[in-house]
């Protein structure tokens, strides 16, 4: 059965989500900590440069999720878009550290490019940036033999030898992995631990649901590609009775919409599905 809560009701205000949180370590308030994460995007494909470098942080699944959404936090920069890549650990150590190609010749789980997306400043001169995957991405949970994900996030950089940064992020493990082209005191490749954390969320494949209220009626909301999924409320979140919404249910566009007339006292609702 899978079960997602949504949202919680105390209240008749507006409310919307894209999916459901899947795991998330926020910024610190003011943001900021922002370390390089970025390819030059070079029109030939043929060069590199000494600046450029990837960040990667990790994350756990207790369950098996499809991941259709990805928000971070960095500087602004000119951007002509971000590379975004999912992969396992790296079974052939028992160091922390992603499964990279360059190490034993395994792509990784999905490396996306991502042209469209929306940039806030939440302060500090970071920026909130938020997209949906260009492909979902499906992962298992971990298990003792994959014990962990690695995320990494990249600026693809227009301008040589600009950079732009990650920024800090909490509630992980205070651990991440970092490359950088030329960082080693060689001049090559140079692969590194760093003891902080980087500021990410991701959601999953869950429909949102969205609620306001309109004079005494209450109007729920939520796609109709959402197959299977039934609104459901209840007194208390104490209780395990969760029934069934009967309003009959219209379709506005690509919306399913639900109108729950005057409901009485405090109700949680949220969508499930058997």
């Amino acid at each position: 059965m899978k079960s997602l809560l949504v949202s919680i009701l105390l209240s008749f205000a507006s409310l919307a989500a894209c999916g459901a949180l899947v795991y998330s370590q926020w910024p610190g308030n003011p943001p900021g900590g922002g370390i390089p994460s970025q390819w030059w995007y070079d029109l030939t494909q043929q060069n590199n440069l000494d600046s450029d470098a990837e960040a990667y942080d990790d994350f756990t699944l207790t369950q098996a999720k499809t991941i259709t959404h990805v928000e971070w936090w960095g500087e602004a920069g000119p951007s002509v878009g971000f590379f975004i890549g999912f992969y396992k650990q790296d079974t052939n150590t028992i160091a922390y550290q992603p499964d990279l190609q360059q190490f034993h010749g395994h792509p990784p789980i999905a490396y996306e490019t991502v042209t469209n997306f929306t940039q806030t400043p939440v302060g500090n001169g970071i920026y909130h940036f938020s997209a949906d995957l260009p492909a979902p991405v499906i992962l298992t949970s971990n298990t003792t033999a994959m014990p962990r994900y690695f995320i990494s996030i990249a600026d693809s950089m227009p301008l040589a030898y600009y950079t732009w940064g990650w920024a800090q992020g909490f509630g992980g493990n205070n651990l991440m992995f970092y490359f950088q082209l030329a960082g080693s005191p060689a001049g090559g490749p140079y692969y590194t631990y760093r003891y902080a954390d980087r500021a990410f969320a991701i959601y999953d494949d869950s429909p949102w649901l969205a609620g306001c209220c309109i004079k005494t009626n209450m109007v729920f909301t939520w796609p109709t590609n959402s197959a299977g999924f039934v609104l459901q409320q209840i007194a208390s979140l104490g209780s395990t009775n969760w029934a069934n919404v009967t309003n009959s249910i219209t379709v506005m566009g690509t919306n399913n919409q639900v109108v729950v007339s005057n409901p009485a006292g405090v109700r949680f609702f949220r969508l499930m599905r058997p």
